[in-house]
């Protein structure tokens, strides 16, 4: 049962030619934690969304990107 809890789903961006790359977790509760990576695999920030990230839309997929140029 705990195991069903701390499972997450993990998502990658593709960084071919960004400096950074963003990752997002997403609970079984259903809340979202977007990690900005450099490219030495670094963590440089952490935002809890409080949502669910469905990134199969564009348009959270420009809000990830977005965030990556906000560093």
């Amino acid at each position: 049962m705990i195991t069903a809890a701390l499972m997450v789903t993990i998502m990658v961006a593709n960084a071919q030619e960004q400096k950074n790359y963003w990752v997002v977790e997403t609970s079984a509760a259903g809340t979202s934690v977007v990690k900005i990576y450099d490219l030495n695999n670094q963590l440089v920030r952490q935002v809890d969304v409080g949502r669910r990230i469905d990134i199969s839309r564009i348009k959270e997929r420009k809000m990830l990107n977005r965030m990556l140029t906000d560093n």
